[in-house]
């Protein structure tokens, strides 16, 4: 039997590019975090999924930039979620 790991993961690639089409701006990285008020290390680690830990008080800084910047977005669309081939196991 194949069980199935979800994997969740930061969604930012995605949210920079819609981040950007609403604003009409162009934004770094940097520019991201600066605004948002996170540091640098925070949103590589966003960026790369190198972390494990959501702190939500972070996290509703990134909604308050995106909503400034006419980006209505949800905690929701900071992820994706999918299901991946686990290990095999026998009856």
């Amino acid at each position: 039997m194949i069980l199935f790991m979800h994997k969740i993961r930061y969604n930012m690639q995605q949210l920079r590019i819609n981040l950007q089409y609403k604003s009409g701006k162009e934004m770094s990285w940097n520019d991201i975090a600066e605004g948002a008020g996170i540091t640098q290390r925070t949103m590589y680690s966003w960026i790369h999924n190198k972390t494990s830990r959501v702190d939500m008080d972070t996290l509703a800084r990134m909604l308050d930039f995106c909503h400034s910047h006419g980006y209505k977005i949800e905690l929701k669309d900071f992820f994706t979620v999918t299901n991946e081939p686990g290990t095999t196991q026998s009856p």
